[in-house]
């Protein structure tokens, strides 16, 4: 090119920059994997010395966020099965919450 009106950068070498926007609905987790495939496939055919690299991934910050989801979930049913079994000193009556809590999430 003769001209550079805007310049690429990564870990201070020249790259070609290329950003993935999701449409509203789509689901980011499968749209990343599907992704990180194909650069895959494509990296086969590129020229000796080419290489690319992923340096902002955000699907890492939604996986972390779903997994505290779950480990709040799970923090939260044994507290409610503690205090139950604690007040209602019946295991039969602690099993009606226990089983309530995960179907009124649902």
């Amino acid at each position: 090119s003769q001209q550079y009106s805007s310049q690429g950068r990564l870990n201070g070498n020249d790259a070609v920059p290329i950003i993935i926007n999701l449409q509203s609905g789509a689901n980011a987790l499968h749209t990343a994997e599907l992704v990180q495939a194909k650069m895959q496939e494509l990296s086969k055919n590129f020229p000796k010395g080419l290489t690319y690299k992923i340096p902002y991934d955000t699907t890492k910050f939604v996986i972390e966020s779903i997994k505290e989801v779950i480990k709040t979930f799970v923090e939260a049913l044994i507290l409610v099965i503690i205090v139950m079994y604690m007040f209602l000193k019946n295991f039969r009556a602690t099993l009606i919450p226990m089983i309530a809590v995960p179907v009124s999430l649902l």
